[in-house]
């Protein structure tokens, strides 16, 4: 059931731009992490690692970080 479910979900898929604050229900969680180990990547080079930032604040910190480099990477990239 939670298969079907996810696959139809992953088949149906659009860009989120806003979250709900609710978390996942754990199997949940379980479950993408499961079908997310099975996306394949070139030549299966890349290793796979998932980490599960449970803090709001580290959320934020890591959000903010990426943002900035996104923001310097795009600054060269214009240069």
């Amino acid at each position: 059931m939670i298969q079907q479910t996810l696959d139809r979900l992953i088949a149906n898929r659009r860009s989120i731009r806003k979250y709900k604050p609710e978390v996942p229900k754990e199997e949940w969680i379980q479950e993408l992490v499961r079908c997310a180990t099975l996306a394949p990547s070139p030549s299966f080079s890349q290793p796979v690692r998932f980490f599960r930032i449970q803090s709001q604040a580290i959320r934020q910190r890591l959000h903010q970080a990426m943002s900035e480099s996104r923001d310097r990477y795009l600054e060269a990239v214009e240069q």
